[in-house]
Formats: structure tokens, C-alpha cells, sequence
């Protein structure tokens, strides 16, 4: 009597899901650093770029939110902090940039 069944993954599998993280982590990685770019020139005045980082802040907002039910499970998800610190963090850049211009 077999009381549970095992999963196998081949080789092929396990590379395409492990690409496909690295992707993603990748761009993850990327759109934060470009909402940091972004918050300093819209800090500088410029328009353009004020509308790209409203727009990367409303994505990693909604990223954010959308873990904050996890907090009443009892559990805190990677992704809440990582958006909520990257937000935080272009924020700051964004009011600190402002202040020094004067």
C-alpha cells in the first residue's frame, strides 16, 4: 500500500522554472531601480518622468496591498516588504531631492 505519491521533475522542467525566476527577479530588480531614477528627476522637475514613477509607485503600491491580507493570516510575505520598502525608499529620494533643490 503506497500511503503518498512522490512528484518527479526532470532536468528540462526544473531549468525552465529556475530561467523563469531569474527573469522575474531580474525585472524586479529593474523596475525598482528605475522608479529610483525616476523619483530623482521628477524631484528635479521633470514631467515626464514624474508620470513614469507615479505610474512604477501605483505598481509596487497594488503589489503591496494586495499581501497586506497575509498580515492577518499572521504571516508577513516577502513581496509586502520588498514593495513597501522600495516605495518607501523612492519616497524619500523623491523628498529628499526636492528639499535640496529648494
Amino acid at each position: 500500500m503506497m500511503l503518498a505519491e512522490t512528484v518527479s521533475l526532470d532536468g528540462d522542467l526544473l531549468l525552465v522554472i529556475l530561467v523563469i525566476l531569474i527573469v522575474l527577479g531580474v525585472a524586479t530588480i529593474a523596475v525598482i531601480a528605475l522608479g529610483c531614477v525616476l523619483a530623482v528627476k521628477a524631484a528635479r522637475g521633470s514631467a515626464n518622468s514624474l508620470a513614469g514613477w507615479f505610474a512604477i509607485a501605483a505598481l509596487e503600491g497594488l503589489v503591496a496591498l494586495t499581501f497586506v491580507p497575509s498580515l492577518f493570516r499572521g504571516h508577513i510575505h516577502p513581496l509586502l516588504v520588498i514593495a513597501g520598502a522600495a516605495l518607501a525608499g523612492q519616497i524619500f529620494l523623491y523628498v529628499t531631492t526636492k528639499a535640496s533643490r529648494g
